[in-house]
């Protein structure tokens, strides 16, 4: 799984597969400040490529942890946010 730019290190944590040549992997990295964000990364059978994931305003980490593909082309992942007031949330993304 390859770094995002400025990423410390990532760790995956799930994986789902519509085809073999449709893969999602998701997790979390930390950021060269030790900020944990989420991560997406897409597979097409060829090469890998990171997906632009938002992470939740005000919060303080968010990771996924786990990810489902209806098809190839529509992921949702899973995960929790924690926010500076200290609320621990769930966080789900959806991707097309």
């Amino acid at each position: 799984m390859p770094h995002p730019a400025g990423a410390r290190y990532s760790l995956p944590a799930a994986i789902a597969c519509a085809s073999a040549n449709a893969c999602t992997v998701v997790g979390t990295y930390f950021t060269s400040s030790f900020v944990m964000v989420t991560l997406a990364e897409r597979w097409n059978g060829t090469a890998r490529a990171i997906q632009p994931v938002p992470s939740p305003a005000d919060s303080t980490y968010s990771q996924f942890d786990s990810v489902a593909c209806a098809s190839a082309t529509l992921c949702t992942a899973a995960g929790v946010a924690n926010f500076s007031t200290g609320f621990l949330g769930t966080l789900a993304e959806r991707y097309s």
